[in-house]
């Protein structure tokens, strides 16, 4: 290795130097910015440093520093807990919320397509059994008369009577669909799958 001139501690604190393996010298630097530099994993095993006072101009191994290679090492540790973290199964979770909001899409669509045949269906309860005479624009059944207007009023009744019954069988589908949504926890989907946690002090 080349001689180099010894470094000069400069006013404002700047006193350490550096070498890597291409004997280029950089500096000077703080001691805070090597320790920066060794949490960032840029001094290397061979990289030697260099201060007036400390090491008295000798060129040593920047990792014989105790904060350097402790810096150093803190780098090395964070490193291969993130490694071991990435490299962990990632649970699969089967969220039963999807189900239950499959289930409430599909009772609005069948409630929503059904509410034309409800409503058909009470109109023709309401027409079951009569006949109408064009005459005297009444409705006959085996037991009673009808006028128009009353038989009128009777339609709205069944019809009313018949889209409740809809919206009630609707709403108690779509209920199960909310409590599978927002009651029913999620579980994994294979009981095999599941994040294990290393014990303290054990790799």
């Amino acid at each position: 290795m080349s001689a180099q001139p010894p470094p000069v501690c400069s006013p404002d604190g700047h006193a350490w130097f550096l070498r890597h393996r291409d004997g280029v010298t950089h500096g000077p630097y703080t001691f805070d910015a090597l320790i920066e530099a060794a949490q960032q994993g840029r001094l290397a095993s061979d990289t030697v440093v260099s201060h007036p006072d400390f090491t008295q101009s000798v060129w040593v191994r920047a990792f014989t520093i105790p904060e350097v290679a402790a810096a150093a090492k803190r780098l090395a540790t964070t490193g291969n807990s993130n490694a071991e973290a990435a490299g962990r199964p990632v649970p699969v979770k089967h969220r039963s919320g999807q189900l239950g909001k499959r289930i409430v899409l599909l009772a609005t669509l069948l409630w929503l397509a059904g509410l034309p045949l409800a409503y058909q269906y009470g109109t023709a309860q309401a027409h079951h059994g009569s006949q109408y005479d064009a005459n005297y624009e009444v409705y006959h059944f085996d037991t009673f008369t009808v006028r128009k207007p009353e038989m009128q009023l009777r339609e709205q009744r069944f019809v009313e009577r018949s889209l409740t019954l809809w919206s009630v069988m609707y709403v108690v589908v779509a209920g199960v669909g909310i409590v599978i949504t927002f009651v029913v926890p999620d579980r994994p989907w294979r009981p095999d799958v599941a994040l294990e946690v290393a014990p303290s002090g054990t790799r």
